[in-house]
């Protein structure tokens, strides 16, 4: 997304925040004074090779991929792991209904129609094949329809509050789908203070066919593994790459009735990339120093803590050898 004007927020009578306008019309506010966002801007002679974002911060560590174990981010990639099949069933559910025309079941709590899916980017980024998505928030703004459809996600996200989880603008959280032959073209976000992080919740089989889909940020790839969170700064320049695989019908789709339905449903997800999408703070962005320290800051060591709350409401305690609490103490290895 690239920002085409940033100037004090006159909304409100407000001037804490940063009035920011993208090239596709769409505008926002950050939680940074116009003054104090100009004064910590980095110049774009001194980016990292690769970040291209369009409103830089300085003393912010710039990386294409983070360590989902470290610092302020390992009980929040944790917590998300942990409760992957919770979550996926319910993405299920809700992904079934939308295309199947099927109800949600009697354990979904979601007694509306499911949410439209809609594009998910109005810029032009995919250059072929299929990318959609339902929102759960957007900045401040939450999505009551994704939300309803998605209780569970929602409250586990919501349960970590606004220490980790991006929960104001450029923030975002959504269910992202991809079809095979989607290619997402070269693109970067506007902003270092955010990271992203991805859970897969569906990746395709290894037998149906074609190259495994694949994320290359800054220059480098890497594969989604089903159920591990992947942390990347979006600042940097990134595409996704899906080739197109097999899409002949097995021979369970020939036979009629439900069969045949129950045969295009699995083959649908043995070749569909489904993933949670969450913007999180960068761990530096909101500590003692940073830039967004005054918009509720935290330092990084503490971000988090080194126990976690399982999609069950138990609280759990990270062991000190357990690869998620590891360096949770330590902000300069971010």
């Amino acid at each position: 997304m690239t920002i085409v004007a940033a100037e004090a927020s006159n909304e409100r009578g407000d001037e804490n925040r940063l009035a920011v306008a993208y090239s596709d019309g769409v505008r926002e506010e950050w939680p940074i004074s116009a003054d104090e966002a100009e004064r910590w801007r980095l110049p774009a002679s001194m980016a990292v090779p690769g970040q291209s974002g369009s409103y830089l911060f300085r003393n912010l560590t710039a990386r294409p991929f983070w360590d989902e174990r470290s610092g302020g981010l390992a009980a929040f990639c944790y917590a998300l792991e942990e409760a992957h099949s919770e979550m996926r069933q319910e993405a299920m559910r809700l992904l079934r209904a939308s295309l199947l025309g099927e109800a949600g079941g009697s354990d979904s709590e979601c007694d509306e129609e499911p949410p439209a899916w809609a594009s998910a980017h109005g810029e032009g980024l995919v250059g072929s094949g299929v990318w959609q998505k339902v929102h759960l928030w957007t900045g401040r703004t939450r999505h009551a329809d994704g939300c309803a459809a998605l209780p569970r996600t929602a409250e586990l996200l919501e349960r970590f509050g606004d220490a980790v989880v991006m929960r104001d603008s450029p923030g975002r959280a959504f269910l992202s789908l991809m079809l095979p032959g989607t290619r997402v073209l070269p693109h970067a976000g506007p902003t270092n203070h955010r990271l992203r992080v991805h859970l897969p919740l569906v990746l395709p089989r290894s037998d149906a066919g074609g190259e495994a889909p694949c994320l290359v940020v800054g220059g480098e790839a890497r594969e989604w593994a089903l159920g591990r969170a992947l942390v990347f700064d979006d600042s940097f320049t990134h595409e996704v790459r899906f080739p197109q695989g097999r899409a002949e019908p097995g021979p369970e789709q020939a036979a009629g009735g439900e069969c045949a339905e129950e045969g295009r449903w699995e083959a649908l997800l043995a070749r569909l990339r489904l993933l949670l999408v969450v913007d999180v703070w960068h761990p530096e962005a909101r500590a003692a120093g940073g830039p967004f320290h005054a918009a509720g800051g935290h330092e990084a060591s503490h971000i988090g803590g080194a126990s976690v709350t399982t999609s069950a409401g138990k609280r759990r305690r990270l062991s000190p050898d357990h690869p998620s609490a590891a360096r949770l103490e330590t902000r300069g290895e971010m």
